[in-house]
């Protein structure tokens, strides 16, 4: 579903405006027919309404349904869709990103208490989805806007495998080229960078760096791993606002 070998270019790269605030919510209900998601339907897409039936809204936020599993092909088909919008294929990705790092993000945030709605065995069941399409969500980054690979580095390093890692750093550097660092899109592209390392102490140092100047930080106690994805979830609502508004 695209070239197995990676290929980065800085025209692939073009200029974006940059800006801060906060993702509008939206959207309905969409459903399926035929290969395609319908023009009525892609046309009223949104993160909002997608997420409902995935991840639980009330009482508990961001959790998921025994049955949150079964909706990830759905995400998936839209999200490699060229004829559903930009937006909403990178609020798809986006949602992918969130069901896959529920329990660890829970986890920190919650540290040293459990994370009092969790659902494990449907929390895994869903990561476990989310990992089957992975290969061919990345496989798409030659043929997707600066935004969405943005997300698609986001969920690079939550599946990391030594080829998608070493792939990142040439992909990313003309981002970090265009946006500095204490930038909303600068401190997401550097920090994905660390996480693309592999160096624990790198990446524990960046959180902690991070979280003390801008971010919204986690126990200092609490697993490395979910702290790191709590912050890159803060990060990627920030890409959103700045790139798709």
């Amino acid at each position: 579903m695209g070239p197995n070998r990676l290929e980065s270019r800085a025209s692939d790269f073009p200029p974006i405006p940059q800006g801060r605030g906060r993702p509008p919510p939206q959207h309905h209900r969409l459903r399926t027919g035929g290969p395609a998601v319908r023009h009525t339907d892609r046309a009223r897409l949104g993160r909002s309404q997608i997420s409902e039936p995935l991840l639980q809204r009330h009482p508990a936020p961001d959790t998921c349904w025994p049955t949150t599993a079964d909706g990830v092909p759905l995400l998936a088909a839209i999200a490699v869709d060229d004829r559903v919008p930009a937006r909403h294929r990178f609020d798809a990705m986006d949602l992918l990103f969130d069901i896959a790092t529920v329990s660890d993000r829970h986890q920190a945030e919650c540290w040293p208490q459990e994370p009092p709605h969790a659902d494990p065995v449907s929390e895994d069941a869903a990561r476990t989805a989310v990992h089957e399409h992975v290969s061919e969500l990345l496989a798409r980054w030659n043929h997707e806007c600066p935004a969405v690979r943005l997300v698609l580095a986001g969920l690079a390093v939550v599946f990391p495998t030594e080829r998608t890692l070493a792939a990142l750093t040439p992909r990313l550097q003309s981002f970090a080229d265009q946006y500095p660092a204490a930038s909303d899109i600068g401190d997401y592209v550097r920090f994905v960078l660390v996480l693309a390392a592999n160096d624990a102490d790198a990446t524990l140092a960046a959180v902690e760096d991070l979280t003390d100047a801008y971010w919204r930080g986690t126990a200092r106690s609490a697993p490395p791993r979910g702290r790191a994805l709590h912050l890159l979830q803060q990060m990627l609502a920030k890409v959103r606002t700045c790139l798709m508004p």
